[in-house]
C-alpha cells in the first residue's frame, strides 16, 4: 500500500508542478529530437540491407546517439530533483548540500540499520 501512495504522490507532484516540468524537460527534449533528426538526415540506418552488417561508423554513431540521449535523461532527472529539493526543509549538517557527504551519510545510515 505504501508503494501505491508513493506512486500517486509522484504523479501528483508532476501534474501539480506542470509549468516547472515543462521548463525542465523542454530544452533536453528539443536537443534529443534534434540529435535523432540529425542521425536520420545523415542517413545512418540499421535496417540490415547490407550482408556485411553494420559498419564502424554506424556503430560509433549509435553509441554516440545513445550517450547523448542518456546524458539528456540524466540532465532531466537531476534538474527535477533539484527543483523538488528546493521545497524540502534543510535538516542535518551543512555539508549535506554536497553529493559526496549525502552519499557517505546514506551509506553509513544503511550500515547502521
Amino acid at each position: 500500500m505504501a508503494a501505491w501512495r508513493i506512486f500517486i504522490h509522484s504523479v501528483q507532484m508532476i501534474f501539480n508542478n506542470l509549468p516547472q516540468v515543462v521548463r525542465i524537460v523542454l530544452v533536453p527534449m528539443g536537443i534529443g529530437i534534434a540529435a535523432i533528426a540529425l542521425f536520420a538526415v545523415l542517413g545512418v540506418s540499421m535496417d540490415g540491407t547490407d550482408s556485411e552488417g553494420a559498419t564502424g561508423g554506424q556503430i560509433a554513431g549509435m553509441i554516440l546517439l545513445a550517450l547523448v540521449l542518456i546524458g539528456l535523461a540524466l540532465w532531466v532527472i537531476v534538474a527535477w530533483h533539484r527543483s523538488c529539493s528546493r521545497n524540502i526543509p534543510k535538516v542535518g549538517c551543512r555539508c549535506c548540500e554536497r553529493i559526496a557527504c549525502c552519499l557517505i551519510s546514506g551509506i553509513l545510515s544503511g550500515l547502521a540499520l
